[in-house]
């Protein structure tokens, strides 16, 4: 089995995007949200009493219709072939992620042809597959894209560290397209997700940054969770641990709150760091750390978990 342990930290904080591990760690404490750099998602917002930025609320993230008959409480996806020999270790308090060396991937619930996580290298980039010139509202998924191709863009391979993922096809691209519960999956347990291994020494509270892309505030979103769970923060501004990402090729930490949906401002006692995204690792030993697709089309490098 293939151990990479983070003794690599260096080179993954301080790499290709000249983010060093200060801009990680240091500041995560603030009381101030640096969210004026974060993409604002208007189209898929959450709708709630609460929210009183009409710019920012919607009623598709509270649509969540499907017609799949998929049990939400169930990851009913299926294994899209044998997990592999990758398995991450964690040292003194941080463990350092590549996307692209998942454990296993788990298919789309709702079907093979709806999305799928592809992996991109430099010397094996995927063919990906899809209908296009074939409007949504005039076919149902999956046999539907408006546009004349399945991706739009593509991630510099001399910016990122061996390559990425990325959640495909992307037939969402502008913000003002709604498709939720289709290219857009407020349920966690309806989506494709990534799982990762994870041998941590210490049991502690672990705090998720991710290296992404987001190219607007329609590809801008993944869950985060942990050995099959889903877990909320309900510290503050309840939601799920939901990655809100800022444009560009960035780290960040920002959850998706229930009000503030760009990342959650410290307050009430609780830290900038503690009111964004975090997980619980309960015990020492081996967990499975997953994302899961809450937007096509996101595209994301690494991941670091800090204690």
């Amino acid at each position: 089995m293939r151990l990479v342990t983070s003794l690599v930290l260096l080179s993954a904080l301080c790499g290709c995007d000249g983010t060093s591990e200060d801009d990680v760690t240091v500041g995560a404490d603030e009381e101030s949200n640096s969210s004026d750099s974060a993409t604002t998602d208007t189209d898929d917002a959450d709708t709630d009493d609460s929210d009183t930025d009409d710019s920012d609320t919607d009623d598709s993230d509270t649509d969540d219709t499907d017609d799949s008959g998929i049990d939400d409480e169930t990851d009913s996806g299926e294994i899209e072939e044998d997990p592999k020999d990758y398995e991450f270790e964690e040292l003194d308090g941080i463990a350092v992620v590549e996307f692209e060396e998942f454990y296993e991937s788990v298919t789309d619930p709702k079907g093979e042809d709806y999305h799928t996580w592809y992996v991109f290298n430099p010397d094996d980039e995927p063919t990906v597959s899809c209908t296009t010139n074939v409007a949504c509202n005039e076919v149902a998924p999956p046999n539907c894209n408006e546009y004349a191709n399945c991706d739009d863009d593509s991630w510099d391979f001399e910016n990122v560290s061996g390559g990425y993922v990325e959640s495909l096809p992307n037939r969402r691209r502008n913000d003002d397209e709604r498709k939720t519960g289709f290219c857009v999956r407020n349920d966690p347990n309806d989506t494709p997700v990534l799982r990762y291994r994870v041998n941590f020494t210490n049991a502690d509270r672990y705090y998720v940054w991710v290296r992404c892309q987001a190219r607007g505030p329609a590809d801008n979103g993944i869950h985060v969770g942990i050995d099959g769970t889903w877990p909320e923060n309900e510290l503050i501004d309840q939601s799920g641990m939901r990655l809100q990402l800022p444009n560009g090729e960035k780290w960040t930490q920002n959850r998706r709150g229930n009000s503030q949906h760009t990342g959650v401002s410290a307050g009430n006692g609780v830290s900038r760091r503690d009111a964004n995204v975090w997980l619980e690792v309960e015990t020492p030993g081996v967990h499975l750390i997953q994302f899961g697709m809450r937007e096509d089309g996101v595209a994301c490098d690494k991941f670091v978990l800090v204690s």
